[in-house]
């Protein structure tokens, strides 16, 4: 077999045929309500995220340093020794971490033993 090189894997017209079934189940209707709609219908339609729903509770907005301070949901683990004093807004204290200095780029507040809301800021 001189000069010629074998090929290996699927020859072209297994894959061909493989591709060729897998098309119909690809386009089938797959039974969910408002998935499969017309293209005039689907271009002008508006979608509600579930994800982009407003907060059910009033979130505060703290004002310090000329930025806006919001509060997210989420608390990380950090001793408390690692963390200074810096503000104190509505009677919640605000801390930021010992090594980080004005602009701060996050504060915390307290939500339990060496647990911290994280402070973003939102402008």
């Amino acid at each position: 077999m001189k000069g010629r090189t074998r090929r290996s894997g699927v020859p072209g017209s297994v894959a061909l045929a493989a591709l060729l079934a897998a098309v119909p189940f690809g386009c089938r209707d797959n039974g969910l309500p408002d998935r499969n709609l017309p293209l005039d219908q689907a271009a002008s339609r508006t979608y509600n995220y579930p994800a982009y729903q407003p907060y059910a509770g009033e979130v505060e907005v703290w004002q310090l340093g000329g930025h806006r301070w919001q509060a997210g949901a989420h608390v990380e683990t950090i001793e408390a020794r690692l963390l200074q004093s810096v503000a104190n807004a509505n009677g919640t204290a605000l801390y930021a971490l010992v090594w980080d200095r004005e602009p701060h780029d996050r504060l915390y507040s307290p939500v339990g033993e060496n647990r911290w809301r994280v402070i973003e800021r939102i402008d």
